[in-house]
């Protein structure tokens, strides 16, 4: 049961985050050059400012990569995700954090969808809880809300809601965004939900 809400939560944001990312005009380049996270023991060092444009191409350039495998997948994902936290620790109060965030959802995401591990799992939720508590735009908060909807039907540490309480879920989760101009994406995936 749980694996079938792991699943839906990779295409929620297949269905979300894909046009969030095309909405905000990201170009990929076909070719990126080869980029690795630092190392996970690497010190880093807060700076201030925004996050320079290089460190989030890079970050982007990683969805361009072609993976081979499932393995190569995930592999690709993980560097993704580390390579949005170092970004994150290095430029702790960044205008411009909300730019990361999506590529970090999408890969927190592809992880715990490909590797079903709940580990992952919480992971892609703590990113969730933490877009939506940040001043990031709309339209990157209803992404982040989506999963969360979606794991509220059945938390990993407990028995699945009531369809009562599913139904009630999804009517706040559009009323959540009824006035915002993702309105209608609110009311498309409350539908498919």
């Amino acid at each position: 049961m749980r694996a079938k809400y792991a699943l839906a939560m990779v295409l929620a944001v297949s269905f979300v985050v894909s046009p969030c990312l095309a909405q905000n005009r990201i170009k990929l380049p076909p070719k990126p050059a080869a980029t690795s996270a630092p190392a996970a023991d690497e010190v880093i060092t807060p700076q201030s400012g925004p996050i320079p444009d290089s460190v989030i191409k890079a970050i982007e350039a990683q969805f361009a990569n072609e993976p081979k495998s499932i393995q190569d997948s995930i592999s690709i994902m993980k560097n993704v995700l580390d390579m949005c936290k170092q970004a994150q620790k290095k430029y702790p109060d960044a205008d411009n954090i909300s730019k990361i965030q999506v590529p970090m959802l999408q890969a927190a995401s592809w992880i715990a969808g490909y590797t079903r591990d709940p580990a992952a799992n919480e992971e892609m939720l703590s990113i969730a809880r933490q877009i939506l508590a940040s001043k990031s735009p709309v339209a990157q908060k209803f992404s982040a809300d989506v999963i969360l909807t979606i794991a509220s039907f059945q938390p990993l540490d407990g028995p699945a809601i009531s369809n009562e309480e599913i139904e009630k879920n999804i009517r706040n989760f559009i009323a959540r965004y009824e006035k915002t101009d993702v309105a209608p994406n609110a009311y498309m995936v409350g539908v498919r939900l």
